[in-house]
């Protein structure tokens, strides 16, 4: 089987007004529509809850939270949460081979500081990168 997931459902969610929700299908998806309408947020809040710093759109929309369903054949459904203004997300799995819990969104410069894994594992994970790849930024292989 051929290691993979796809993006089922992305959210954005609020206490004060209705979800804001996309859902996709397996294979190619197409966003388009007239400008002002979305389709920036949407992508936004993908790169959000894989982990990317920039926020998906201002606190001021009401919404408070990206949470995003990915299914694979391997694992099932899994639910990511992050919150805006947070660097952490919260995972949530059908597959007891998938932590649950808390990850961070970045790896900390000090190791006996991590006490969560990070996201990029579990996404590495998904496309069937199962050992832990590092990059290295500088002459002293520090990450």
């Amino acid at each position: 089987m051929m290691a993979g997931f796809y993006i089922e459902r992305i959210i954005a969610g609020s206490d004060t007004k209705e979800d804001a929700i996309v859902t996709f299908t397996k294979g190619m998806n197409l966003i388009q529509g007239r400008s002002e309408t979305g389709k920036t947020s949407v992508l936004k809040s993908i790169a959000f809850a894989f982990g990317a710093d920039i926020k998906p759109f201002d606190a001021n929309t009401g919404y408070s939270n990206i949470t995003m369903i990915v299914m694979s054949d391997e694992y099932g459904r899994i639910v990511v949460n992050r919150k805006l203004g947070k660097n952490q997300i919260d995972v949530n799995c059908e597959s007891n081979q998938i932590e649950n819990g808390l990850y961070d969104i970045k790896y900390k410069t000090d190791e006996t500081k991590q006490k969560h894994p990070v996201i990029n594992e579990l996404w590495l994970k998904l496309i069937g990168v199962y050992d832990l790849h590092m990059i290295c930024k500088n002459g002293d292989f520090r990450k």
